[in-house]
């Protein structure tokens, strides 16, 4: 029976010290984010979360943050067969700031020592202004000629709101965490106004399109 307790309260103790269990209801701190996808669109945003728990496996989460919406659309590309071996390309320039809110939940257990597994969901929205460009470059292989024209230069307008789930790990302290999040699927709207064109508003759903986020908080 002695035995038997003196066991219990060695573990009891590796539990609450050795393995840097945080027991902080609230964090707070910094987080990067970047995601690609094969219509050569970029969506990158930088800012803050906070997250508060409600218990030691589930908790909600809000973060706000600053970035850009960037992508490019080939119109065409053709490279000619004279002896100047000339390569024309007319494309499409969107760039656009973003401000970003966004609201969720996460559920997390402890999978060895200090690495904690945890699985989110979130409902984003983003809003911005940017510019929207018509753009014709002209190269050459065979001589130092290079062309680059601007036709046109718009004002552009865009909102996006997304729902999407992720998975992540991260390393936990007593004072801070730090980790990795992923989402291979995202169920999105988004609406661009150009000037002078009606919006154009679309639904849709991304399964494969990764979305990367790095994040280091402050315990409290």
């Amino acid at each position: 029976m002695l035995s038997c307790t003196t066991f219990s309260c060695f573990a009891q103790q590796d539990i609450n010290t050795s393995s840097g269990k945080n027991n902080k209801q609230q964090e707070a701190g910094i987080f990067a984010q970047t995601g690609w996808n094969s219509d050569n669109e970029n969506l990158s945003f930088f800012g803050l979360q906070y997250k508060r728990w409600q218990n030691e496996h589930f908790g909600w989460r809000a973060i706000g943050a600053f970035g850009n919406y960037s992508a490019t659309k080939n119109v065409f590309s053709i490279t000619s067969s004279s002896s100047e071996d000339t390569s024309v390309k007319r494309y499409v320039d969107t760039d656009i700031p973003l401000g970003m809110v966004g609201l969720g939940m996460e559920a997390q257990r402890t999978f060895y020592k200090r690495i904690v597994l945890f699985a989110a969901i979130e409902l984003r929205a983003s809003y911005g202004k940017g510019t929207q460009k018509n753009i014709e470059t002209q190269e050459s292989s065979k001589s130092n000629y290079n062309y680059y024209h601007v036709f046109t230069a718009a004002d552009a307008r865009l909102f996006y709101m997304a729902l999407a789930p992720s998975i992540g790990a991260k390393c936990q302290f007593r004072k801070f965490n730090f980790g990795l999040e992923f989402s291979g699927i995202n169920m999105n709207y988004t609406s661009l106004k150009i000037a002078n064109f009606a919006a154009q508003g679309i639904f849709n759903f991304d399964a494969g399109n990764v979305n990367s986020r790095a994040f280091f908080a402050y315990n409290f």
